[in-house]
């Protein structure tokens, strides 16, 4: 086996025997079990790392003025913590300032549609 000080195997140094695989299908049965942990693993990691998603704005797009900023209209109800009121205009940074992502502005053929 691998060589290590002495010229000892790891498993010796750990004192473990290697596993005796009577059974044909038990190195299969075991390698899946390892996988299955492994997966179990990566998810509760994933879990408990995960980014905290940003809620999408309930807000409309008004039209573009040149040279100016767009502007939203606040559809949502009013939050007075982040002080934002109902039916009130907003710019993009505003919004993301307090905390919330950005609908998708809707492309003029989609608006014929709708």
């Amino acid at each position: 086996m691998g060589l290590g000080p002495r010229h000892t195997s790891l498993l010796e140094r750990l004192a473990a025997t290697p596993p005796v695989w009577g059974n044909p299908f038990a190195m299969q049965m075991e390698q899946q079990q390892r996988g299955e942990a492994r997966r179990e693993k990566a998810i509760w990691h994933a879990m408990r790392h995960a980014h905290p998603k940003r809620p999408l704005a309930p807000a409309t797009p008004l039209p573009k003025a040149k040279g100016y900023e767009r502007m939203w209209q606040w559809d949502g109800e009013s939050i007075p913590s982040k002080k934002l009121k109902q039916n009130d205009v907003y710019t993009a940074a505003e919004l993301r300032e307090k905390g919330f992502k950005m609908p998708a502005i809707p492309k003029a053929d989609q608006k014929a549609r709708t």
